[in-house]
Protein backbone atom coordinates (compact mmCIF):
# COMPACT_ATOMS: atom_id res chain seq x y z
CA UNK A 1 0.00 0.00 0.00
CA UNK A 2 2.82 2.07 -0.80
CA UNK A 3 2.31 5.13 -3.60
CA UNK A 4 5.49 6.06 -4.75
CA UNK A 5 3.94 8.73 -6.98
CA UNK A 6 5.12 7.03 -9.92
CA UNK A 7 4.22 8.11 -13.58
CA UNK A 8 3.15 5.37 -15.59
CA UNK A 9 2.29 6.10 -19.29
CA UNK A 10 0.51 3.70 -22.28
CA UNK A 11 2.65 2.56 -25.09
CA UNK A 12 0.79 1.29 -28.45
CA UNK A 13 3.27 -0.08 -31.00
CA UNK A 14 1.75 -0.44 -34.53
CA UNK A 15 4.68 -2.09 -36.03
CA UNK A 16 7.86 -3.19 -35.28
CA UNK A 17 9.16 0.96 -35.64
CA UNK A 18 6.05 2.82 -35.16
CA UNK A 19 3.39 3.21 -32.54
CA UNK A 20 2.02 5.83 -30.00
CA UNK A 21 3.23 7.18 -26.51
CA UNK A 22 0.97 8.71 -24.06
CA UNK A 23 1.75 12.71 -23.87
CA UNK A 24 1.72 13.36 -20.05
CA UNK A 25 2.37 17.16 -19.16
CA UNK A 26 6.06 17.58 -18.03
CA UNK A 27 9.34 19.34 -18.96
CA UNK A 28 12.56 17.02 -19.08
CA UNK A 29 15.14 18.88 -16.41
CA UNK A 30 17.40 20.11 -18.92
CA UNK A 31 14.77 22.35 -20.10
CA UNK A 32 14.10 23.37 -16.74
CA UNK A 33 17.43 24.03 -15.53
CA UNK A 34 18.40 26.28 -18.48
CA UNK A 35 15.18 28.44 -17.27
CA UNK A 36 15.66 28.70 -13.93
CA UNK A 37 18.80 28.04 -11.58
CA UNK A 38 17.51 24.97 -9.74
CA UNK A 39 15.06 22.96 -9.60
CA UNK A 40 13.50 24.16 -6.60
CA UNK A 41 13.44 27.95 -8.26
CA UNK A 42 11.28 26.15 -10.99
CA UNK A 43 8.38 24.43 -8.41
CA UNK A 44 8.73 27.94 -6.52
CA UNK A 45 7.81 29.84 -9.58
CA UNK A 46 4.73 27.16 -10.16
CA UNK A 47 3.33 28.04 -6.90
CA UNK A 48 1.93 31.52 -5.01
CA UNK A 49 3.41 31.47 -1.78
CA UNK A 50 0.84 32.65 0.95
CA UNK A 51 1.52 33.64 4.05
CA UNK A 52 1.08 29.55 5.48
CA UNK A 53 1.91 28.30 8.71
CA UNK A 54 2.93 25.25 7.24
CA UNK A 55 6.90 24.76 7.72
CA UNK A 56 7.58 22.90 4.75
CA UNK A 57 6.06 25.97 2.85
CA UNK A 58 8.32 28.70 4.75
CA UNK A 59 11.41 26.80 4.55
CA UNK A 60 11.49 25.59 0.98
CA UNK A 61 8.80 27.68 -0.70
CA UNK A 62 7.22 24.42 -1.89
CA UNK A 63 3.97 22.67 -0.79
CA UNK A 64 4.09 19.88 1.70
CA UNK A 65 2.43 17.96 -0.97
CA UNK A 66 4.29 18.93 -4.23
CA UNK A 67 7.60 18.15 -2.21
CA UNK A 68 6.44 14.81 -0.63
CA UNK A 69 5.53 13.87 -4.57
CA UNK A 70 8.91 14.90 -5.41
CA UNK A 71 11.22 12.71 -3.17
CA UNK A 72 8.59 9.66 -3.08
CA UNK A 73 8.79 9.75 -6.95
CA UNK A 74 12.67 10.48 -6.96
CA UNK A 75 12.98 7.39 -4.70
CA UNK A 76 10.97 4.91 -6.26
CA UNK A 77 12.43 5.15 -9.94
CA UNK A 78 15.72 5.18 -8.41
CA UNK A 79 15.17 1.66 -7.17
CA UNK A 80 13.19 0.77 -10.24
CA UNK A 81 16.21 1.78 -12.31
CA UNK A 82 18.84 -0.04 -10.55
CA UNK A 83 16.85 -3.11 -10.89
CA UNK A 84 16.05 -3.22 -14.46
CA UNK A 85 19.89 -1.97 -15.28
CA UNK A 86 18.47 1.17 -16.98
CA UNK A 87 21.00 3.23 -18.57
CA UNK A 88 21.84 6.54 -20.60
CA UNK A 89 20.43 8.67 -17.44
CA UNK A 90 20.87 12.31 -18.36
CA UNK A 91 18.66 15.54 -18.36
CA UNK A 92 16.34 15.18 -21.00
CA UNK A 93 15.26 11.97 -20.11
CA UNK A 94 14.11 12.77 -16.78
CA UNK A 95 11.06 15.00 -16.46
CA UNK A 96 9.27 17.05 -13.82
CA UNK A 97 5.59 17.60 -13.71
CA UNK A 98 4.22 20.66 -12.09
CA UNK A 99 2.83 18.42 -9.16
CA UNK A 100 6.64 18.04 -8.21
CA UNK A 101 6.79 13.96 -9.94
CA UNK A 102 9.69 13.05 -11.20
CA UNK A 103 9.56 9.73 -13.83
CA UNK A 104 12.21 8.44 -16.61
CA UNK A 105 11.78 8.43 -20.35
CA UNK A 106 13.24 6.31 -23.11
CA UNK A 107 14.29 2.97 -22.05
CA UNK A 108 16.76 1.70 -24.81
CA UNK A 109 19.48 0.67 -22.74
CA UNK A 110 18.88 -1.51 -19.72
CA UNK A 111 20.14 -4.91 -18.34
CA UNK A 112 23.42 -2.79 -17.30
CA UNK A 113 24.07 -1.41 -20.50
CA UNK A 114 25.04 2.08 -20.70
CA UNK A 115 26.58 4.07 -23.21
CA UNK A 116 28.36 6.03 -20.85
CA UNK A 117 31.50 4.86 -19.72
CA UNK A 118 31.53 3.51 -15.51
CA UNK A 119 27.83 4.11 -14.47
CA UNK A 120 26.92 4.95 -11.06
CA UNK A 121 25.30 2.04 -9.37
CA UNK A 122 21.85 4.33 -8.39
CA UNK A 123 20.69 6.90 -11.16
CA UNK A 124 20.74 9.74 -9.19
CA UNK A 125 22.13 13.08 -9.92
CA UNK A 126 23.32 16.28 -8.88
CA UNK A 127 20.19 18.31 -9.60
CA UNK A 128 18.11 15.91 -8.16
CA UNK A 129 19.70 15.36 -4.68
CA UNK A 130 20.13 19.25 -4.03
CA UNK A 131 16.32 19.66 -3.25
CA UNK A 132 16.60 17.54 0.18
CA UNK A 133 17.59 19.02 3.02
CA UNK A 134 18.75 16.69 5.82
CA UNK A 135 14.92 15.32 6.77
CA UNK A 136 14.22 14.61 2.72
CA UNK A 137 17.24 13.19 2.19
CA UNK A 138 16.42 10.73 5.06
CA UNK A 139 12.42 10.16 3.59
CA UNK A 140 14.07 9.82 0.14
CA UNK A 141 16.36 6.96 2.02
CA UNK A 142 13.50 5.36 3.79
CA UNK A 143 11.38 5.36 0.44
CA UNK A 144 14.13 3.20 -1.38
CA UNK A 145 14.55 0.60 1.38
CA UNK A 146 10.94 0.34 1.49
CA UNK A 147 10.02 0.01 -1.64
CA UNK A 148 13.48 -2.75 -2.32
CA UNK A 149 12.06 -4.64 0.51
CA UNK A 150 8.74 -5.13 -1.19
CA UNK A 151 9.92 -5.77 -4.73
CA UNK A 152 11.97 -8.39 -3.53
CA UNK A 153 8.93 -10.26 -2.45
CA UNK A 154 7.83 -10.25 -5.74
CA UNK A 155 11.15 -11.04 -7.59
CA UNK A 156 9.82 -14.23 -8.89
CA UNK A 157 7.07 -12.07 -11.18
CA UNK A 158 10.18 -10.19 -12.71
CA UNK A 159 11.76 -13.39 -13.50
CA UNK A 160 8.56 -14.68 -15.22
CA UNK A 161 8.16 -11.68 -17.33
CA UNK A 162 11.71 -11.30 -18.68
CA UNK A 163 11.59 -15.45 -19.26
CA UNK A 164 8.58 -14.43 -21.64
CA UNK A 165 9.94 -11.52 -23.44
CA UNK A 166 13.70 -14.22 -23.97
CA UNK A 167 12.58 -14.53 -27.36
CA UNK A 168 11.16 -10.51 -28.06
CA UNK A 169 14.37 -9.75 -29.64
CA UNK A 170 14.91 -6.64 -27.42
CA UNK A 171 18.58 -5.92 -28.18
CA UNK A 172 19.80 -5.79 -24.65
CA UNK A 173 17.77 -8.98 -23.21
CA UNK A 174 18.96 -11.09 -26.70
CA UNK A 175 22.71 -9.68 -25.89
CA UNK A 176 22.86 -12.48 -23.35
CA UNK A 177 19.85 -14.44 -23.80
CA UNK A 178 21.31 -16.85 -21.47
CA UNK A 179 22.33 -14.96 -18.54
CA UNK A 180 19.27 -11.94 -18.53
CA UNK A 181 17.02 -13.61 -15.84
CA UNK A 182 20.23 -14.46 -13.60
CA UNK A 183 21.76 -11.12 -14.09
CA UNK A 184 18.15 -9.62 -13.41
CA UNK A 185 17.85 -11.80 -10.08
CA UNK A 186 21.03 -10.54 -8.87
CA UNK A 187 20.08 -7.09 -8.37
CA UNK A 188 17.40 -7.77 -6.03
CA UNK A 189 19.97 -9.68 -3.51
CA UNK A 190 18.12 -12.61 -2.34
CA UNK A 191 20.88 -14.46 -1.01
CA UNK A 192 20.36 -11.68 1.75
CA UNK A 193 18.01 -11.21 4.49
CA UNK A 194 15.99 -7.73 4.99
CA UNK A 195 18.38 -6.09 6.99
CA UNK A 196 21.67 -7.12 4.81
CA UNK A 197 20.06 -6.05 1.61
CA UNK A 198 18.93 -2.09 3.22
CA UNK A 199 22.80 -2.04 4.37
CA UNK A 200 23.87 -3.26 0.29
CA UNK A 201 21.52 -0.68 -1.21
CA UNK A 202 22.12 2.25 1.26
CA UNK A 203 26.08 1.25 0.42
CA UNK A 204 24.95 1.53 -3.61
CA UNK A 205 23.21 5.18 -2.76
CA UNK A 206 26.29 6.70 -0.11
CA UNK A 207 28.31 5.69 -2.97
CA UNK A 208 26.42 7.53 -5.85
CA UNK A 209 25.94 10.36 -3.26
CA UNK A 210 29.26 10.57 -2.42
CA UNK A 211 30.25 10.83 -6.38
CA UNK A 212 28.59 13.34 -7.09
CA UNK A 213 28.83 16.08 -3.92
CA UNK A 214 32.04 17.80 -4.93
CA UNK A 215 29.86 18.46 -8.44
CA UNK A 216 27.14 20.06 -6.20
CA UNK A 217 29.70 21.93 -4.11
CA UNK A 218 31.36 23.50 -6.83
CA UNK A 219 28.45 23.93 -9.56
CA UNK A 220 26.40 25.40 -6.58
CA UNK A 221 27.43 27.94 -5.05
CA UNK A 222 24.54 29.59 -4.47
CA UNK A 223 22.68 26.65 -3.25
CA UNK A 224 21.12 26.99 -0.06
CA UNK A 225 23.81 26.00 3.18
CA UNK A 226 21.46 23.89 4.53
CA UNK A 227 21.21 21.69 1.48
CA UNK A 228 24.84 21.22 1.20
CA UNK A 229 25.45 20.77 5.02
CA UNK A 230 22.55 18.15 4.43
CA UNK A 231 24.44 15.86 2.13
CA UNK A 232 27.77 16.51 3.77
CA UNK A 233 26.85 15.37 7.06
CA UNK A 234 25.40 12.47 5.41
CA UNK A 235 28.38 11.61 3.47
CA UNK A 236 30.67 12.03 6.47
CA UNK A 237 28.20 9.79 8.76
CA UNK A 238 28.50 7.19 6.17
CA UNK A 239 32.36 7.65 5.83
CA UNK A 240 32.63 7.50 10.06
CA UNK A 241 30.20 4.22 10.01
CA UNK A 242 32.55 2.44 7.51
CA UNK A 243 35.63 3.64 9.22
CA UNK A 244 34.33 2.15 12.57
CA UNK A 245 33.01 -1.05 11.05
CA UNK A 246 36.94 -1.50 9.07
CA UNK A 247 38.23 -0.78 12.14
CA UNK A 248 36.14 -3.26 14.64
CA UNK A 249 36.92 -5.82 11.44
CA UNK A 250 40.28 -5.30 11.98
CA UNK A 251 40.44 -5.77 15.48
CA UNK A 252 38.11 -8.98 14.83
CA UNK A 253 41.21 -10.70 12.78
CA UNK A 254 43.68 -9.39 15.06
CA UNK A 255 41.60 -11.17 18.24
CA UNK A 256 41.18 -13.94 15.79
CA UNK A 257 45.04 -14.15 14.87
CA UNK A 258 46.16 -13.97 18.88
CA UNK A 259 43.66 -16.67 19.59
CA UNK A 260 45.26 -18.93 17.36
CA UNK A 261 48.56 -17.96 18.46
CA UNK A 262 47.95 -19.24 22.20
CA UNK A 263 46.16 -22.18 20.86
CA UNK A 264 49.58 -23.44 19.03
CA UNK A 265 51.49 -22.55 22.32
Amino acid sequence: NIDLKLTPYKVLATSLKYGFVQFIESQPLQKILERNRTIRQYLQNKVNITNNDDPILNETGIPREMMDAYVKSSAGYCVVTYLLGVGDRHLDNLLLRDTGQLFHIDFGFIMGRDPKPLPQAMRVSKDMMEMLDENRLLDFLRHCFTAFIILRKHANVFANLFSLMLDANIPDIALERDKTVKKLLEKFRLDLDDEKAISYLKDLIDSSIGAIMPAIVIERPNLPIEMRDALKKHILRERQRKKEEADANEADKQRRREEKVCSFS
